[in-house]
């Protein structure tokens, strides 16, 4: 894709809080404007720890700025004598009042949304792949091309994915982060096998070092630093640190397991830490604009997702040489070879917990796994220009 300063790039998401769809976003926001590309992001709600994080250059619209509360929908419409938005904002209120099927409420309220006059080149639905960006995308935005992600595992989403495949079709692209997230999306919609691709997440590895350089405050301890990043949240996994660390501890081990991220497991986690008596062992540090030091710091990084599509965090950790252990989630096998560049294992945790001690038992093992990452062939890079082609 030559630099060209008239291709415009509409992309709509949920929210930029802290996550590694958000942060793969400011990645490929931050590549595309580099190339002179006018870019648009779309939020269904401002703020979040990286709006900051985002390219200046980036323009960013709030989907729900301007419109009020339902009834006042309604009561503007019926002096507008708009009655198709007054239809749809009724029928959004009835759904959402009820606890009806969410995509019918997205539907209903890009009924009365303002469809966009601009026409872009392309539009890019980057929320979950059953999401209000997805509707948003199709009858809303005005563009020339667009392009559905799947960010995840689609058989693990909170909606059965297979009553919704028709929300695919008007999409020229179905992006997948991960080559088995995109064979998962298959087996459940051979039929779009012509529009899915794979597009990994990008990463800045130079930026990435230059932000560890930032000095933190951290403990006095001798010990090994285990670290996981990640949303505080039932799929990425961290309630299994509090029992592990508890076995690691009772059988003689001197670690520390820090825990960078934020979300709604919080209060779970902490009652197990208290439960397991490790609050001196592990360290819920909270969400961090900036990770990076911590993994300058660590001394083997653990990734316990229950699920995920691509795991942006284990190409983080690869950056710095850590050795890594993951569990076997979509992009693992495609990040980390088992064994030569990490250990991938089940989401069990007796399975972690003898990884962890593979480890800490075995220096030769870690120095293999550190020199085997600096000549690692696994890099997972796309280019823009296959995206945009």
């Amino acid at each position: 894709m030559e630099k060209n300063n008239q291709v415009k790039i509409a992309i709509v998401t949920h929210q930029m809080v802290m996550g590694g769809i958000e942060k793969s976003l400011i990645e490929l926001c931050k590549a595309l404007v580099q190339r002179g590309v006018e870019v648009t992001l779309y939020l269904e709600a401002m703020g979040g720890e990286l709006l900051e994080e985002l390219p200046d250059e980036v323009a960013i619209v709030s989907i729900f700025e301007k419109y009020d509360n339902l009834s006042t929908i309604i009561k503007k419409s019926a002096i507008k004598g708009d009655f198709k938005a007054i239809i749809s904002a009724m029928r959004a209120r009835k759904i959402n009042r009820r606890g009806g099927d969410p995509v019918e409420g997205w539907k209903a309220v890009c009924g009365y949304l303002q469809k966009e006059e601009i026409e872009y080149d392309y539009a890019f639905a980057y929320g979950a792949p059953v999401a209000f960006s997805t509707i948003y995308v199709d009858q809303i935005i005005n563009a020339k091309r667009k392009y559905s992600w799947i960010h995840n595992d689609p058989t693990r989403l909170s909606l059965d994915i297979k009553k919704y495949g028709i929300l695919f079709r008007p999409f020229e692209k179905i992006v997948c982060v991960s080559k088995k997230t995109l064979n998962t999306f298959l087996s459940i919609f051979p039929d779009y096998r012509d529009k899915v691709c794979v597009f990994y997440n990008i990463i800045d590895k130079d930026d990435l070092c230059r932000k560890a350089q930032e000095e933190i405050v951290i403990d006095a301890f001798s010990g090994t630093r285990l670290l996981t990043v990640g949303r505080l949240c039932s799929p990425k996994g961290q309630d299994l640190v509090p029992p592990i660390t508890r076995r690691l501890l009772d059988n003689g081990y001197d670690i520390i397991w820090y825990c960078v991220g934020e979300g709604e497991n919080r209060e779970k986690i902490e009652n197990l830490i208290h439960k397991y008596h490790v609050e001196s062992a592990v360290i819920l540090l909270g969400n961090k604009n900036n990770p990076y030091p911590y993994f300058k710091m660590a001394d083997i990084y653990i990734q316990l997702s229950r699920h995920e599509g691509f795991g942006i965090t284990l190409t983080e950790a690869k950056v710095f040489g850590l050795p890594i252990i993951t569990t076997d989630f979509d992009g693992a096998s495609e990040q980390i070879t088992h064994g030569e560049t990490g250990i991938i294992v089940r989401f069990d945790e007796d399975e972690i917990y003898r990884a962890i001690v593979s480890l800490l038992e075995n220096d030769e093992k870690m120095t293999k796994l550190k020199k085997n990452l600096c000549c690692d062939k696994k890099s997972c890079i796309s280019s823009l220009e296959e995206l945009l082609q």
